[in-house]
């Protein structure tokens, strides 16, 4: 009965002021600046509310019987709260908050006694429960009951009695070097199943049973007892291509961790022993959910390393001729033929900040490109049937193809990496 005015009288709990009420009939209405209002008086004002008054003094002072207001349910506290202790337990997680389901008749009833009391005087049985319930785990476990952004949410459901605990996903960023040429940065799903499985992918649901994304996971999923997980890069390069230099930025998600505290140090060092010649991780720390997005949203120039071959015989000064026409150009570039299928049809501008020949002989060379992020390399190189244009085939006079491409480094602020 005292959350109903759970907004008068500083320093009593709901209790008190229930007993307040039941006990002496009235209660100082502060809003108004009134005197003394009597509980009959201002419950009379709405004729559709009936409270049998002395029904309630009775319930709360022997304990029988189920309250009007709430059904019983306050009195539920505890084994509402051993349930959610129950569903928790093979989780670790050090703040938590509370939410709940409560049953729509009580929630209409309250609705109708606050409107007749004065909606905001009131306090919801929600509100009164999921902290009351909060306060009560956060003393049985001796954790922090937080607000906003807690590792667990627990929402107990109190018509069913039942409990569902959302874990928040563990973020831990990093930077990785990719030396195998044969793998993907994250999970491909097979085309023909859409990941289901099928004869074509060999039943694994993928187009390539490894990727970095997969290489990289699996002893943190072991780890922290996480069974999916996510895979967000700045960007990404071609399955055929390495990434070199001090890597690629990247954080891995794992969703739902029953354990949290992790070894970083350790699954370092287990990744990239598992892993040697063809990915390395470093520089690994525990960061938000809001560092996807900025990572996301981080762009660079980057430098990259393309060994080409050409149809027709070059001469090494027809090469640095056509490497400094490019060289400062912004290039057209409409979507590759090789990656149209998944991607927009569009046309997009490119600086080209740089271009150099550093090795060379009669069939092929070795070109730096320093270029905006986002710039298609191959195409640049090959032009894509006039679909990037200049390029450097153009600018040569003979068809080029790119055999072999590096990202050997992305121009970010300088980071010390971990050896």
């Amino acid at each position: 009965m005292g959350r109903q005015v759970g907004m008068v009288g500083s320093g009593l709990t709901n209790t008190e002021r229930g007993i307040s009420l039941l006990e002496h009939k009235y209660f100082l209405d502060q809003s108004k600046n009134e005197d003394f209002i009597t509980v009959e008086e201002r419950l009379g004002r709405n004729q559709y509310i009936s409270i049998d008054i002395n029904k309630v003094t009775s319930n709360h002072s022997t304990g029988k019987g189920d309250c009007q207001l709430c059904l019983g349910l306050l009195m539920e506290k505890e084994s509402l709260v051993d349930i959610a202790i129950s569903a928790t337990s093979d989780y670790s997680f050090k703040t938590f908050e509370v939410g709940s389901t409560v049953d729509k008749k009580i929630l209409d009833f309250e609705k109708k006694i606050q409107e007749s009391i004065g909606e905001k005087l009131g306090e919801s049985i929600k509100t009164q429960l999921n902290r009351e319930m909060g306060i009560l785990i956060s003393k049985k476990l001796n954790i922090i009951l937080e607000r906003p952004n807690p590792e667990v949410t627990i929402l107990i459901d109190t018509i069913y009695g039942v409990a569902e605990p959302t874990v928040r996903s563990l973020f831990i960023e990093g930077r990785y070097v990719k030396l195998d040429r044969t793998i993907p940065q994250t999970r491909w799903p097979c085309r023909k199943c859409r990941g289901r499985g099928c004869s074509t992918c060999n039943e694994t649901g993928q187009t390539y049973p490894e990727s970095v994304q997969s290489l990289i996971a699996k002893p943190f999923l072991k780890a922290s007892l996480s069974t999916l997980d996510s895979f967000h890069g700045m960007g990404r390069e071609d399955i055929d291509a390495r990434m070199l230099g001090e890597g690629r930025p990247f954080i891995l998600e794992l969703k739902a961790p029953k354990k949290r505290t992790l070894d970083l140090p350790s699954l370092r060092s287990l990744v990239n022993n598992a892993n040697e010649g063809r990915v390395s991780i470093s520089n690994l720390v525990l960061v938000d959910k809001k560092r996807v997005r900025e990572l996301k949203n981080t762009s660079c120039d980057k430098l990259y390393r393309a060994k080409i071959s050409f149809e027709s015989p070059l001469s090494k000064e027809k090469l640095k001729k056509g490497a400094a026409a490019l060289t400062g150009t912004v290039v057209e570039q409409r979507t590759p033929k090789r990656v149209s299928h998944r991607r927009s049809d569009l046309i997009r501008k490119r600086g080209i900040r740089d271009v150099d020949i550093i090795d060379f002989s009669d069939d092929h060379a070795v070109l730096e490109i320093c270029a905006e992020h986002g710039t298609y390399i191959k195409e640049l190189v090959s032009g894509d049937e006039g679909r990037t244009e200049p390029n450097f085939s153009g600018l040569v006079d003979s068809q080029c193809k790119v055999e072999r491409l590096d990202v050997v480094q992305l121009y970010l602020e300088e980071t010390e990496v971990e050896k």
